[in-house]
């Protein structure tokens, strides 16, 4: 690379990749070096390689991720950061609480967690709304998350996945570093952090886990800083540059959501035709009970006649 800054296209950036004098000689010495650079070069319609285990059975582990490539955890992250565990993400266990949730990120490497943040209706469905506040945390909000330092515990906000992106200093975050620490903001211009635009977020109906909302967004962010040897980065500042961030919002269509709402309504529904059963019958047997005693008076009272006209 003969200079620090360059300019290309989205198409190269992303998913055509574009020649790079480095990449092209190490390709030539290693073959698992690929010759162009492009955060999605060779990965557009592909599919996931990675082998995953899950639970099926139809229960509260409905979905949960056991094994990923044999293993129960990665080589990535050390402690309780590296284990594997949480949804796969293509299902979510059911019977959901209002607590916290796990997914499994192959982006991350990581479990993903996301916190309950407050019930919703949408279209008369009671749901569940969670949140994404403590996703980037390195054991600012929770002391368990510390092992993602990865040895420098950076500002909380930002994930270090450099040993998951074959060693290149990419580290992600929320769009325009939302939920970040402030140091993040304070090196660039024109980022506005807003909730209703920059959150990841997951809507789900409780018993049967059916996502009903998605908004899932990242930002990719580059590390820039000096390094020995190097005279084009001699005087370089360390700073976290934005490159580029994703934003994936799914709404489930309104005759779906329809019949989820049926869905979630049958159990009381249940309930109302057991009481009227119950009430029902109930009527029923009492007015079984008064024909059974108006006809033994009746019969009684017959008897009774037909002695007197015979004298008996």
């Amino acid at each position: 690379m003969s200079q620090l800054v360059i300019t290309k296209t989205v198409e190269e950036f992303l998913f055509d990749g574009y020649t790079d004098h480095i990449l092209t000689t190490g390709s030539l010495i290693d073959m698992n070096i690929p010759s162009k650079f492009g955060y999605f070069y060779k990965k557009n319609n592909t599919i996931n390689e990675n082998e995953m285990l899950m639970h099926y059975g139809l229960d509260e582990d409905f979905g949960k991720l056991m094994l990923l490539n044999g293993q129960n955890r990665t080589n990535y992250y050390p402690g309780d950061c590296g284990i594997v565990r949480g949804s796969a993400g293509e299902f979510l266990p059911m019977y959901s609480k209002p607590d916290q949730m796990e997914i499994f990120s192959t982006e991350l490497c990581s479990p993903a967690r996301l916190e309950y943040e407050k019930n919703v209706t949408i279209n008369g469905i009671h749901a569940y709304k969670y949140g994404s506040r403590s996703l980037f945390d390195n054991g600012t909000i929770h002391k368990e998350n510390s092992c993602f330092c990865q040895g420098e515990c950076i500002p909380t906000g930002v994930q270090n996945v450099t040993l998951c992106k074959q060693l290149s200093p990419i580290f992600l975050s929320l769009p325009h570093f939302y939920n970040a620490d402030p140091y993040y903001l304070h090196n660039f211009e024109g980022l506005h952090p807003k909730k209703e635009k920059h959150e990841l977020q997951i809507t789900i109906e409780p018993l049967s886990s059916v996502v009903l909302d998605l908004s899932l967004r990242m930002q990719i962010n580059i590390l820039l800083q000096p390094i020995k040897g190097l005279r084009l980065f001699r005087n370089v500042p360390k700073v976290f540059v934005p490159l580029f961030y994703f934003d994936q919002t799914i709404r489930l269509e309104d005759a779906v959501l329809e019949r989820i709402k049926l869905l979630q309504a049958l159990p009381e529904l249940a309930k109302i035709c057991s009481v009227w059963m119950i009430i029902t019958g109930g009527v029923f047997i009492g007015v079984a009970i008064l024909l059974f005693v108006f006809v033994r008076e009746k019969k009684e009272e017959e008897v009774v006649e037909l002695k007197k006209m015979y004298n008996l």
